[in-house]
């Protein structure tokens, strides 16, 4: 599995989420695009998921609602 958030940001973003900093802060901190702040390998992995969603087959077992 690839780092989600590459040097120089995967030391920053843990201490920006410690729950010490504004929103504010934290959004001046880090890049101003998802490109610039996660790994493109990682980016990959979340657009195009490899196993399918689990609502995505309304004919499963286990389906709530009508």
């Amino acid at each position: 599995m690839c780092q989600p958030v590459p040097r120089p940001y995967d030391k920053q973003a843990e201490g920006l989420f410690d729950g010490n900093h504004q929103a504010a802060g934290i959004v001046k901190a880090l890049p101003p695009t998802s490109e610039k702040l996660f790994a493109a390998e990682f980016l990959d992995k979340v657009r195009r998921p490899a196993l399918p969603r689990r609502d995505a087959d309304p004919h499963r077992h286990g389906r709530r609602g009508p």
